[in-house]
């Protein structure tokens, strides 16, 4: 088992978005790997992605507003049509609920076939 460590994949500013944004990526995550977490702090948009083999896996997406940032403490999150960020086939999702902490992808359920890409947009449409 190994803990999967979000690393930034491309940081821009400008453009479209005149604040800062970011993508990190949890890559290659299987049935055996455990996603750590991802600090988050101000910003005001967060755009979830899975892609991959999923077998029976589910993928869910974990916040949390305590600055502890404890796995303990992060709570299910939704989209914008209050439904939680689930996902058991390849997606993209916004999510609702911003600013927060840390963000925490789960997975459960993948009987060995699982070979996930996460990632996480990141972005102000101000100045930070």
């Amino acid at each position: 088992m190994a803990n999967i460590a979000p690393r930034a994949v491309e940081i821009a500013s400008g453009g479209m978005f005149p604040g800062a944004s970011y993508v990190y990526k949890w890559p290659t995550v299987t049935n055996a790997d455990t996603p750590t977490l991802c600090e988050v702090m101000g910003f005001e948009h967060l755009v979830f992605m899975a892609v991959g083999t999923f077998g029976a896996a589910t993928v869910l997406l974990k916040g949390t507003l305590n600055p502890s940032m404890s796995a303990a403490d992060h709570i299910q999150l939704q989209d914008l049509n209050g439904n939680n960020i689930s996902f058991t086939a390849d997606g993209i999702k916004k999510v609702q609920q911003a600013p927060l902490v840390s963000v925490l992808p789960t997975h459960s359920g993948g009987g060995g076939t699982e070979s996930i890409d996460l990632y996480l947009a990141l972005y102000t449409t101000g100045r930070r």
